[in-house]
C-alpha cells in the first residue's frame, strides 16, 4: 500500500533489468493498493501542531483544510494556505493523483462521508476485490457510485499543477 509516487518507483523496480531480473524487493510484492494523493507533508507538520502524534485518531483533507481529530474527540483545523510550507518538494513535480500504476485504488474522494472509493485496475486486482466482497470482509454501499466527475477534477488539477511547476531547461 502505497501513494502514487511510491507505487510507481514499486512498477519500475519490477521491470526486468538488462540481466532479466527485477530489483529486490520488488519480486515480492504480490499486489499494490495505491491511495488517492495530492501531497504528503514532512512531519514537520505534527510538530506545527503542537500535540502528541499519539493522541491523533485521524487526518483527513477537506475543503476547510487538514482536518486533525484527536483520540479525546477535538479536532483541530490546518488552513490549506497553512499547510503549503509542509508540502514536501518532490509533490510539486507529480501528475498522479489515483494511483494509476496500481493493483487497486483507494481514496475519499467522491465517495460520502465514511465511505471509500475503489478503482479495480487490474485482473489480480479485480480478484481480490471479488474475494473480499465475498467473503464479507468489504461492502458495497446500497447508493449511488462515486462521482468521477470530482474525481477527474482533483486529478486533472495536479496534473496540471506538476505541469506548470516544471520549467524546460534552456
Amino acid at each position: 500500500m502505497g501513494t502514487p509516487c511510491q507505487i510507481l518507483a514499486a512498477r519500475k523496480m519490477q521491470v526486468p533489468g538488462s540481466e532479466g531480473v527485477v530489483l529486490s524487493p520488488s519480486d515480492k510484492i504480490k499486489l499494490t493498493i495505491g491511495l488517492f494523493c495530492m501531497e504528503q507533508f514532512n512531519p514537520e507538520l505534527i510538530d506545527h501542531l503542537g500535540v502528541d502524534k499519539r493522541e491523533i485518531k485521524k487526518l483527513n483533507i477537506k475543503k476547510e483544510g487538514l482536518i486533525v481529530t484527536l483520540k479525546d474527540g477535538r479536532q483541530m483545523i490546518v488552513p490549506h494556505k497553512e499547510l503549503k510550507k509542509f508540502v514536501r518538494g518532490s509533490c510539486a513535480a507529480c501528475t498522479d493523483f489515483t494511483s494509476k500504476y496500481a493493483d487497486i485504488s483507494v481514496g475519499s474522494v467522491g465517495s460520502p462521508e465514511g465511505w471509500s472509493t475503489v478503482i479495480v485496475r487490474t485482473e489480480l486486482g479485480r480478484e481480490v476485490y471479488m474475494r473480499a466482497l465475498s467473503d464479507g470482509y468489504i461492502i458495497e454501499p446500497k447508493f449511488e457510485s462515486p462521482v468521477y466527475d470530482v474525481i477527474d477534477t482533483m486529478a486533472a488539477k495536479k496534473a496540471a499543477r506538476a505541469t506548470s511547476t516544471i520549467k524546460p531547461k534552456s
